[in-house]
């Protein structure tokens, strides 16, 4: 009984976050920047090295980042993956301090060896990455060039939104929606190592697209359901939530939204 009753309760939230992730919006990328449903290579492109570089620093940063290496750099090409594969090994390493694109090392040479496996593989165009693709082909394309599990989630994802490529996705587990889920479901935020705790109850909680649980997940978590100081008050799961419930003696409400 007690477990009917909590997946009753995932179930409630999951419908809860969906009608919040629409009423905050959309997250924007360059992938809306097309020509008649067909992104250009140009964007296509920057949104790539966008997301790669989305990795462990701010989102904001590494997004900002990608447009002043693209455009202001290098001058907003539409080689943009030629243009970074022609450089060396050396060359590119060397540009870490000048350029600051991320602040590991690591995250910086990452660029250069996916660019060049891109030119090699996909002619320098991110689109051959996911056009006349499901989002599971794309998924492994990703896992092929090492962008990343958790990264490669974000880009199906973002495809799957705009409408590029059809399918479902899983939620990026980054902190926001590890905290936030994990707050909600089980009193407390999920730890680094329980990420594929959250994957299961994502899909579990919307079975068809667990993705379109990611942007409301984050957005919550950024801004109200914060790691010091959670606005707990104004939350509008406040008592759907174990980690309100907890906190403040209340019971948890298994009612419908």
């Amino acid at each position: 009984m007690k477990k009917i009753a909590q997946c009753t309760r995932s179930k409630l939230i999951a419908n809860r976050l969906i009608r919040y992730g629409q009423s905050v919006g959309t997250s924007q990328s360059w992938l809306k920047s097309s020509d008649r449903g067909r992104i250009c290579k140009r964007d296509a492109n920057k949104f790539l090295l966008g997301s790669i570089l989305d990795y462990q620093i701010p989102g904001e940063l590494a997004w900002n980042n990608a447009l002043r290496l693209a455009e202001e750099i290098l001058g907003d090409p539409d080689d943009l993956w030629e243009r970074i594969a022609s450089m060396t090994e050396t060359q590119w390493k060397s540009k870490w301090r000048k350029y600051k694109l991320h602040r590991f090392p690591a995250a910086h040479f990452r660029i250069w060896r996916i660019g060049k496996e891109i030119v090699a593989n996909y002619h320098g165009d991110a689109r051959e990455i996911w056009e006349n693709q499901n989002s599971d082909a794309v998924l492994q394309r990703l896992g092929d060039l090492k962008v990343g599990k958790q990264l490669s989630r974000m880009i199906v994802g973002s495809l799957i939104d705009t409408g590029h490529i059809r399918g479902s996705g899983d939620v990026k587990v980054d902190r926001h929606i590890r905290r936030t889920l994990g707050r909600m479901l089980i009193g407390r935020g999920y730890m680094e190592h329980e990420a594929d705790k959250v994957t299961i109850a994502t899909r579990q909680m919307r079975p068809s697209n667990p993705w379109i649980l990611d942007w409301p997940l984050f957005v919550l978590g950024s801004t109200v359901c914060t790691t010091n100081d959670p606005h707990c008050t104004i939350c509008d799961f406040k008592t759907y939530c174990c980690f309100f419930a907890n906190h403040n003696k209340q019971p948890v409400r298994l009612s419908k939204y």
